[in-house]
């Protein structure tokens, strides 16, 4: 192996272990370990989850409670925006004159239930 090769490499290796120090020291800091006090509900709910053997052990429960908890709140948002996105759309058409009274739409939605009921009479 030639000099400048032999140089390549040691600057690989120097570059790979300044890597993986990089890397367990985002770990390191990653994990920290927070304690928390939970309800004793809660933990029969952990055990018992645990006792039908689809989960390890506690940190398995809460992670996949996490992840849960995360998808409602990112659902929570979703219909959020959708909502007022319909919002939005029903002022523009009031404000365009096509919106409906409000009287007429639930005489006429009561006018359909009685209709109904007469019917199965």
């Amino acid at each position: 192996m030639n000099v400048e090769a032999s140089l390549r490499r040691k600057n690989y290796l120097v570059y790979a272990e300044i890597v993986r120090t990089r890397v367990k020291l985002l770990l390191l800091i990653r994990t920290e370990v927070v304690h928390i006090q939970i309800k004793p509900e809660h933990e029969q709910f952990i055990q018992a989850q645990i006792a039908t053997g689809k989960y390890k052990n506690p940190e398995e429960v809460a992670d996949i409670a996490f992840r849960l908890l995360e998808k409602l709140n990112d659902e929570y948002a979703q219909w959020i925006e959708e909502t007022r996105q319909k919002v939005d759309v029903a002022i523009a058409e009031l404000e365009r004159g096509e919106g409906l009274d409000g009287e007429t739409v639930v005489t006429e939605i009561l006018e359909r239930f009685q209709k109904a009921r007469e019917l199965q009479e």
